[in-house]
């Protein structure tokens, strides 16, 4: 009997052969309605009904590519069309077609996009963007891949002494909407002031970087399940008291949401565990809305530290806190 050589077809591959698909975006409450199969087969254990899920499968380059075709849209000419890659789970990155139109109101504002995906095959010639660096040209912080080397060496350390830490995934809400109301350079000053304002309420030892176009990933040490609940109420407080005003004098703010877990918990792999915390980040999102912490720790923690009653000022978070949390965990405490 001859062997069974077929080979396995993989997502990807079934995606490609089932043609275009279909999505409708509300930029307004961003979420995205599929018709078609790709919230199953790319993306099973994240919810990609989100605007900022899509996102965050963008890398920089290809993030303010797709902006820029959807900016230049306008009420008179609203078709776009484009070319760019996801960074899919489990592969490394993946051509796509994108065309549509941006769907206005009665005023000319933007209100939604209505097109169709189309998987391409891998891209021969390489003319798609791709930054090498490992660093984000706008905020000047480490991208991805450098999270995820600086998150694995954090995750040896802690496996080793006993002493969790935490890690952050971070989005910025509704970032298609401001874009294509404001614009491309009114979306360059928001990121920036958002990394500035998240970037000064964390410790100066903690590690950010900037993952997507989105999305940011914090590195927190010596940190407990309640240290990411403290934190992640004094993020969302620090950009939503941040303020500023565009060029032509109109003041606008942003919020942000949060998922995060402690580690090590259920898995050693870098990847693993950002994976998960963005996956607790979109699953918020998709029930709460925007300008929410997702859960704030995984179910399998580590020991929580022991925290001093009185209050000592210039020490790290573990023993900093000086205020009784409430059963809640929603207080904020200064840093040390």
């Amino acid at each position: 009997m001859e062997a069974n050589t077929a080979k396995k077809m993989e997502a990807i591959d079934l995606i490609r052969l089932y043609g275009l698909i279909d999505y409708q975006w509300d930029l307004r409450i961003d979420m995205i309605d599929w018709r078609g199969p790709i919230n199953k087969l790319l993306s099973p254990e994240t919810p990609l009904t989100l605007g900022s899920s899509f996102n965050n499968m963008l890398d920089t380059e290809n993030f303010w590519l797709r902006l820029q075709a959807l900016i230049q849209a306008s009420p008179k000419s609203p078709q776009f069309s484009i070319r760019y890659h996801l960074s899919l789970p489990g592969y490394a990155r993946c051509p796509v077609e994108d065309r549509g139109e941006v769907l206005y109101d009665g005023q000319g504002q933007a209100i939604g996009i209505r097109g169709s995906l189309k998987f391409l095959d891998e891209d021969a010639d390489n003319t798609f963007r791709q930054n090498l660096s490992g660093y984000d040209p706008l905020t000047g912080f480490s991208e991805k891949e450098v999270v995820l080397e600086t998150l694995t060496s954090h995750l040896e350390q802690s496996q080793q002494s006993g002493v969790p830490g935490a890690y952050l995934a971070v989005t910025i809400d509704r970032l298609t909407l401001f874009s294509c109301t404001y614009g491309l350079k009114a979306t360059e000053v928001l990121i920036k002031e958002v990394t500035e304002a998240i970037r000064s309420a964390i410790r100066f030892n903690d590690f950010m970087g900037r993952t997507s176009g989105c999305c940011f990933g914090i590195i927190l040490k010596d940190c407990d399940r309640w240290g990411i609940v403290r934190t992640s109420d004094r993020l969302i407080s620090a950009v939503q008291q941040k303020k500023f005003v565009l060029e032509d004098g109109v003041e606008v703010s942003a919020t942000i949401s949060l998922g995060a877990l402690v580690f090590p918990g259920e898995s050693l792999e870098a990847r693993k565990v950002m994976q998960r915390a963005e996956r607790y980040l979109f699953e918020a999102q998709s029930i709460k809305g925007s300008n929410i912490a997702g859960t704030p720790y995984s179910m399998n923690t580590m020991p929580e530290l022991k925290r001093p009653v009185e209050n000592v000022q210039g020490k790290r978070r573990t023993r900093d806190a000086g205020l009784k949390l409430k059963e809640n965990g929603a207080s904020s405490v200064p840093l040390g």
